[in-house]
């Protein structure tokens, strides 16, 4: 074969040489949760509320918001500064209805002392409250708008 040049054959691919790997241990035992040989600490779990408790607290917390609502009296003249806003009060309510001395604070500030002073005495004025469902502690938003 004339002006044809036999190429070399080409050089083998290198073999990349074994390297051995480490297999990963077992997993150690571990008692079943719960039992005497368990070495993590027991965890208790909260039974979830019945539905119909649920559903009496939601209706016991809406009548409370409304009591504390009707009774909130808008001063005049933060009315006409046009102030507006929703305190949020906090308080303890006891098994009788009765506010728990001490309880009553502002969460959450309206942004003007008047509204948040206006809030605490309309809670107060609402009390005795019904009676809840269980003894509780509560946070509701009372709200100071411009329409009457």
């Amino acid at each position: 074969m004339a002006g044809v040049a036999a190429l070399p054959a080409p050089a083998p691919a290198p073999v990349a040489p074994e390297v051995a790997r480490p297999r990963p241990e077992p997993a150690p035992e571990v008692a079943p949760p719960g039992t005497a040989d368990d070495p993590r600490p027991a965890q208790t779990l909260l039974a979830p509320r019945p539905p119909d408790e649920a559903a009496a607290i939601q209706q016991y917390l809406r009548a409370l918001r409304q009591a504390i609502q009707s009774r909130l009296v808008y001063p005049p003249e933060a009315r006409a500064l046009g102030a507006v806003g929703a305190p949020v009060i906090r308080f303890a309510i006891t098994a009788t209805g009765d506010i728990q001395p001490g309880s009553l604070s502002i969460q959450e500030s309206s942004g003007y002392p008047v509204l948040d002073d206006k809030a605490l005495a309309a809670a107060l004025a609402s009390a005795p409250l019904a009676r809840p469902p269980k003894p509780m502690k509560v946070a509701i938003a009372v709200s100071f708008t411009r329409e009457p």
